[in-house]
């Protein structure tokens, strides 16, 4: 600590927002006033002397207190930094850091002349889109040679160009010396390639993984401030996007998710409380795991409210919890959030608790979105009158055209097993339907089709993950 405060009053801008985000409270104060004192003497530059553009891995709280006390001085970096703190954000404010980037932009700032740019190509933050101007803004931070500039040539290349005029662009500053680009702008390239990457066909995915994995590794995901280039690296170990001879691809992913969880991005939060939550890749840890799981519900993360009713449900064994009325309620929320799987869940335990009504209402809202186990249970509803009328023809044509489908997903196949079992058994006792013998067996077989599918994918997806050391 001594050390610090030395290399604070030496002028260290890393020491200086690593102090403050350590210490935080009045050692906070008394950086952010240090920073008002410089920039009281009359030179704006100061502020960037002492925090600088690639600043360090902290405390967040930190550094948008150093950008405040700029701001308050009308320091044009002070608002294009504060500006990219708040873009980072799970859910950022688009019109704060459109009219920040705007600020910074007027005063001629190169950071604030890209990062509106944007704005005014995107339309962020209900800003008039105007790419001539966007261009303007951009050409001149390249002509004043600010490094950022060429991640939003980047940027506007994949936005209005060909792709391949796009990728050039990247595999060109890949191959410069990692002293051209800080490392905060090798993370917004790599970031780039990965958006491309997961929509791509299959012949380009191996070339794009490559490219963005590079360039994500370069920027040090495990220091960055960005929480998104640790998560992706964990989704990409998880996925199997890159290989682990020799060691469980979750135990690498883990700590990738802690630290995106510490940054506090909702779905590292998620993937962090999951591993937790089941002892995936670190030490099983119910009680965090749930916090975990809470903090990225909170934070936005529909699905973590999800799998909060998952824990509470008993679905996951391992975890030794159940409690239907708090799990119901977590279904519910995420229900509520638009989560078409809790929608169905929410219906099946109210149905099950005999609460009829509810649950059809749940049911119907699923299978309106397509969840398949809230389609069975509205079917249910329909046929046996659960909650409302009996209603058999709309129950039919509910559970055939899921039953039926050609195209039936792999995770779908043990349910539609299920479901064919159960209508070729209504079919056989003439409860709810006529009985027809000849639609009783069409059905039985049908079960068993899609139960020997369902066996055979289970196979291969547990031989695909022993390959992987998952």
């Amino acid at each position: 600590r001594e050390l610090m405060r030395k290399a604070v009053e030496a002028g260290s801008p890393t020491a200086l927002i690593l102090m403050a985000g350590q210490e935080g409270g009045a050692a906070l104060e008394r950086v952010r006033e240090r920073v008002a004192r410089e920039l009281g003497r009359g030179d704006p530059s100061a502020f960037l002397a002492l925090v600088g553009r690639d600043f360090p891995a902290g405390n967040r709280a930190a550094v948008v207190a150093l950008c405040e006390a700029g701001v308050e001085l009308e320091v044009p970096a002070a608002y294009a930094i504060r500006a990219r703190v708040e873009r980072m954000r799970w859910s950022p404010d688009e019109k704060r850091y459109a009219a920040d980037y705007k600020r910074a932009a007027e005063a001629h700032d190169p950071e604030g002349l890209c990062g509106y740019s944007r704005c005014l190509v995107s339309g962020a933050g209900e800003t008039p889109r105007d790419p001539g101007r966007a261009e303007r803004l951009l050409a001149e931070a390249e002509a004043n040679g600010f490094e950022g500039a060429v991640v939003e040539r980047a940027w506007a290349l994949l936005r209005t160009g060909p792709k391949e005029e796009w990728r050039a662009h990247l595999v060109a500053w890949a191959k410069e010396p990692e002293r051209r680009l800080r490392k905060m702008y090798w993370g917004e390239l790599g970031l780039q390639a990965w958006t491309v990457y997961l929509s791509a066909p299959p012949s380009e995915k191996d070339e794009l993984y490559k490219l963005s994995f590079g360039l994500i590794r370069r920027a040090g995901a495990e220091t960055s401030l960005d929480p998104r280039l640790p998560l992706v690296l964990g989704l990409a170990f998880c996925n199997g996007s890159i290989p682990v001879p020799g060691r469980s691809a979750l135990d690498v992913a883990a700590p990738y998710f802690q630290r995106a969880a510490e940054l506090g991005h909702p779905e590292g939060c998620h993937a962090w409380g999951n591993a937790l939550l089941l002892g995936l890749g670190v030490k099983q840890d119910v009680k965090r795991g749930l916090e975990r799981l809470e903090e990225g519900a909170r934070l936005g993360h529909a699905r973590s409210w999800e799998r909060l009713g998952d824990a509470w449900s008993g679905r996951l064994k391992q975890t030794g919890l159940r409690d239907i009325e708090r799990a119901t309620r977590y279904y519910v929320k995420a229900g509520e959030a638009g989560v078409a799987s809790a929608m169905g869940k929410a219906a099946e335990i109210l149905i099950q608790t005999k609460k009829h009504a509810e649950g059809r209402g749940w049911a119907k809202r699923a299978t309106l979105k397509g969840d398949p186990v809230g389609l069975t249970y509205y079917a249910k509803c329909l046929f046996d009158g659960l909650g409302g009328p009996t209603e058999p023809a709309d129950a039919l044509r509910v559970l055939q055209s899921f039953i039926d489908d050609p195209e039936l997903k792999l995770e779908h196949l043990d349910l539609g097993a299920a479901a064919s079992q159960a209508l070729a058994e209504r079919y056989r006792s003439g409860r709810g339907l006529p009985k027809d013998s000849g639609q009783a067996a069409r059905y039985a077989e049908r079960a068993k089709e899609l139960r020997q599918r369902w066996l055979e994918a289970e196979a291969k997806a547990k031989a695909k993950a022993k390959g992987r050391g998952r």
